[in-house]
């Protein structure tokens, strides 16, 4: 397992830990094992860098062996340590673990491990990461401000030859159609190309 670890270390630059404890150790002054496991990361280590996963069980029991396990992982480690990757780890590792007559409880965290290094450090879409935040809102700006100019332009489509309406200005009715247009702006009716006369 101590070669896993190294290999791990070295890929990600995250340092894994595995501890061992008995159920007694923490059954009496926490409520559940998470809670426990957060708190020996914290007396454990002073960064944000490491991948703990603790382990309890109870020994001299012969007949059944009431185990627990949790994966603590730094703040530091989400960048690599997805929740795509931690929940492969987490599935496997619980696969190994049920199936005792195929593996030791060593062996199911160190095939966990195994089964996670070839893709960990692959690149792939963080949709919690700060730099996928910020390209996505970058991405919505800029086509809300594409969509305002179309629309702008939609709007705006077929006026471009328009005349300022004078406010002092009437309107007349062809003679000859009885379509209505603007006295002094037109010199042919707009609606049937007749040559308007001046009133």
């Amino acid at each position: 397992m101590n070669a896993t670890f190294l290999k791990f270390q070295g890929e990600t630059g995250i340092t894994p830990a595995l501890m061992t404890f008995t159920n007694d150790i923490w059954k009496e002054n926490y409520a559940s094992f998470d809670a426990f496991a957060y708190d020996t990361y914290i007396e454990q280590f002073s960064d944000e860098s490491h991948w703990l996963i603790c382990y309890s069980t109870s020994p001299g029991n012969d007949r059944f062996d009431d185990w627990y396990w949790e994966g603590m992982q730094g703040d530091d480690t989400d960048g690599i340590i997805t929740k795509e990757i931690a929940d492969t780890f987490t599935n496997n590792v619980q696969k190994y673990l049920l199936a005792r007559n195929y593996s030791t409880v060593g062996e199911a965290f160190n095939r966990g491990f195994q089964d996670i290094l070839p893709v960990v450090m692959k690149k792939r879409l963080n949709l919690y990461s700060y730099e996928f935040r910020v390209f996505a809102f970058v991405l919505a700006f800029s086509a809300l401000a594409m969509i305002g100019i179309l629309y702008k332009k939609t709007k705006l489509k077929g006026k471009e030859n328009a005349v300022p309406y004078p406010i002092d200005t009437k309107e007349i009715t062809c003679a000859y159609c009885g379509g209505i247009y603007v006295y002094g702006i037109h010199q042919k009716c707009p609606h049937c190309g007749a040559l308007l006369t001046r009133e």
